[in-house]
């Protein structure tokens, strides 16, 4: 929304003079502009449980990838439950029984790291996490 002091020199040809209220509109220009800046930096990658395509094979291929990006293991904490964790243990053949993510998360990067495909049994599920 425009300030009433712009719109108002708008409608009567009035050029803003030298003073506070010039400057008090070019500083929330200045904010402005930097807040949008900051923004965009801190923008969080797009690591989310609903990009994660439903097909196995797929879906291996997706969690690879993020398991190069820096920070991974954090987001991983964030966003995956104990019982999807397992599960990917699972499906890379490890049958380990903990449930802390402390363990399992860093299991399963190496797994990802390595490259190691699903089982068959997970790959015919034909659906991720699927219980």
């Amino acid at each position: 929304m425009r300030s009433r002091q712009k719109t108002w020199r708008r409608f009567n040809d009035l050029i803003p003079e030298k003073g506070t209220s010039s400057l008090h509109e070019n500083l929330k220009t200045l904010r402005k502009d930097t807040q949008t800046i900051s923004r965009k930096e801190n923008k969080p990658t797009l690591i989310k449980k609903e990009n994660i395509p439903q097909d196995p094979l797929l879906g291996l291929g997706q969690l690879q990838i993020w398991a190069k990006l820096d920070d991974a293991e954090e987001v991983f904490s964030k966003i995956f439950q104990v019982a999807e964790l397992q599960w990917l243990l699972w499906a890379f053949g490890d049958n380990v029984k903990k449930k802390r993510k402390k363990i399992l998360i860093p299991l399963i990067f190496d797994h990802l790291k390595k490259g190691t495909q699903f089982c068959e049994e997970a790959l015919l599920k034909r659906c991720m996490f699927a219980l």
